[in-house]
């Protein structure tokens, strides 16, 4: 295991109501990659983070924060 990913790629994808199928395709990659990266299994290059952020329909920099739980 590499180590605990910079991305809060879970967090937020739970905040969207997605599962890691629907991540995957939405960046045009693989269920098994996003498990990964939110494992810390695997780090996602730079490119793979701005898609996996497009995605999300947020910034690599909110990738990079926790969501805002609604008040």
């Amino acid at each position: 295991m590499i180590g605990p990913t910079i991305y809060k790629i879970r967090e937020w994808r739970k905040a969207k109501g997605l599962t890691q199928a629907e991540l995957a395709k939405r960046a045009g990659k693989y269920q098994p990659d996003i498990s990964d990266y939110e494992q810390g299994a695997k780090e996602p290059t730079g490119e793979t983070a701005e898609q996996l952020a497009e995605a999300l329909g947020i910034t690599i920099f909110d990738l990079r924060q926790y969501p805002r739980q609604a008040a």
